[in-house]
């Protein structure tokens, strides 16, 4: 698979595929430098920077635990590589899915962490437009059970300047039945409380466990919406919160809560938001502040906060699903170093790496490298074959392990990167040339000066990204 090898040739061990769709794929993966984390790996021709410009503005200012964070990005001319955050808990749609129904006070958090996301979001002039139970994912820090809602992919965001109150011309882009009406009957004027709707077709489908209008098509669903008509769930057992959905449901979007004073309801400012609090928060909160103090820093002023603490044992059990364990493999994987070693004994031209919010612009050409013949352990190799070379300027090269013992000889000269260089087969009693002796998974220095292998070690090799 090619995007895997893409991975691999930057120093990235792949798990797992997390999803995919038509123009791309989502690997749980690994790099040495930044830890576990989530690649997106999709096609150059549907990569929109404005997306990475997104990332850029994000990482201004107050720091956001409500989105995944976004980590780098390479340009290889076809694919475009994203490193992200990796969410260990999956997503609300999970939940949706099974119609579990959370506690009050758990549900409460969730809709706050939800709306201080999109305050902070839309503070910074951005609109999200895509905001669903698919796109809301979990994550609950290792060894904790605190659990964070954080907002992920930003592939359709729109740049709102003016102000948060400023309109603007919106194309309907994103999931019909989470779209606000303005843009599924309306003239395209927006703003971002388009976002606002969004959240609360996710708390209806939490609390009542389905759409607040149910169509089978868009052209349904845009007739439906003339009617103005919000269905009334069979059953209302917390009046406060059903208030507080009307009031994010709202058709008329100049009626319609912003973030911020969806914020200020009394579902989240009530007697019943200190009542309902549940008693893992609590517990959670003490840990967290215990966490603080011996100088953890993924601990934010959220965590310190009962009133947004989504309690990962009551979520856990919703999914029956525990990061802790299921993962466990892999973190042991990780521990230990043991990956299988998939790099190129050459590898592929370098390209910049971008941070957040810069420009990723096509690279250059890189040199075609031409199909060799590769050594398979139940072939016999010949002296003076063409095998696949090892550049020698290229400090240090990773032998592969299914690659037999072979004398590199000492007056290897500098080569283009798409010419060849003759590797001598098995021969360990034999020092001819000046030559070292490389074992499969040897790591091999080359002196630039002399062209001669200096040094050897057995440190596992990770590229930076």
């Amino acid at each position: 698979m090619e995007e895997i090898q893409i991975l691999n040739q930057e120093g990235i061990q792949v798990f797992k595929t997390l999803g995919q769709g038509a123009f791309g794929r989502v690997f749980l993966s690994y790099n040495k430098g930044i830890g576990l984390i989530a690649a997106k790996v999709m096609q150059s021709k549907v990569f929109d920077e404005k997306e990475w410009d997104a990332a850029g503005i994000l990482q201004q200012g107050e720091p956001i635990p409500f989105i995944v964070q976004f980590k780098s990005a390479k340009n290889f001319g076809e694919y475009v590589v994203i490193l992200m955050e990796f969410a260990n808990l999956k997503s609300l749609d999970n939940i949706i899915k099974k119609n579990y129904t959370l506690s009050p006070g758990t549900l409460r958090a969730i809709a706050k962490q939800l709306f201080e996301g999109l305050r902070l979001i839309h503070s910074r002039g951005l609109v999200h437009r895509d905001i669903k139970g698919e796109n809301l994912m979990m994550h609950c820090p290792p060894g904790s059970n605190r659990v964070i809602v954080k907002i992920a992919d930003f592939g359709l965001v729109k740049l709102q300047g003016g102000g948060m109150q400023q309109t603007m011309l919106m194309s309907a882009k994103g999931t019909p039945l989470n779209m606000a009406p303005e843009l599924v009957i309306g003239d395209g004027n927006a703003d971002a409380k388009v976002d606002v709707w969004s959240v609360g077709v996710v708390l209806y489908q939490l609390a009542y466990h389905d759409y607040p209008i149910k169509a089978m098509s868009v052209l349904q669903l845009q007739q439906m919406m003339q009617s103005r008509r919000i269905a009334r769930p069979a059953v209302i057992q917390d009046v406060v919160l059903w208030n507080f959905i009307q009031k994010l449901l709202v058709f008329d979007r100049k009626d319609r809560y912003s973030a911020e004073e969806a914020l200020s309801d009394p579902y989240f400012t009530g007697p019943y938001a200190i009542q309902q609090i549940n008693a893992d928060a609590k517990q959670i909160v003490q840990q967290s502040f215990a966490l603080q103090q011996n100088g953890d820093q993924s601990v934010t002023k959220y965590d310190l906060d009962q009133t947004y603490i989504v309690s990962g044992i009551e979520i856990k059990a919703a999914l029956n699903y525990n990061p802790d364990v299921e993962l466990k493999p892999i973190y042991q994987q990780i521990q230990s170093g043991q990956f299988q070693q998939q790099q190129q004994i050459y590898p592929i031209q370098p390209y910049p790496v971008y941070p957040p919010g810069h420009n990723i612009s096509p690279p250059p050409q890189p040199y075609q490298i031409q199909p060799v013949q590769t050594y398979n352990p139940n072939n016999n190799i010949h002296p003076g074959q063409i095998y696949p070379k090892i550049p020698p300027n290229l400090k240090p090269v990773l032998i592969p392990a299914n690659l037999k013992p072979a004398v590199i000889p000492a007056n290897i000269q500098p080569v283009q990167i798409q010419q060849l260089d003759i590797v001598q087969p098995d021969q360990l009693n034999n020092q001819q040339n000046n030559g070292i002796i490389a074992r499969p998974g040897d790591d091999v220095q080359f002196s630039q000066e002399n062209n001669k292998v200096v040094s050897q070690s057995i440190s596992t090799i990770t590229t930076s990204f």
